[in-house]
């Protein structure tokens, strides 16, 4: 299987989200983060997009992780 690049606004929405942890947030608090994709009818490989987290005071990154959404429309044959 491919992996390619997903399309922001083509293969999911694109949305900056600001989530606030201060001083009386207890330790382990979870925050949900929903980012809606987009079906296509073609055919296609798996498709990445990063997700960051980050300072909002500074913009210092705290954390990356990588989403793959996987084809829905089935195998692809791929000719080189």
């Amino acid at each position: 299987m491919f992996v390619y690049q997903a399309l922001a606004d083509s293969d999911y929405n694109t949305t900056s989200v600001i989530r606030t942890f201060d001083n009386t947030t207890a330790v382990g608090t979870m925050m949900c983060l929903t980012v809606a994709i987009l079906d296509d009818a073609i055919t296609e490989g798996g498709e990445t997009f990063t997700v960051t987290l980050a300072l909002n005071s500074t913009g210092v990154e705290l954390e990356q992780t990588v989403v793959t959404i996987e084809d829905n429309e089935g195998e692809r044959d791929y000719i080189w």
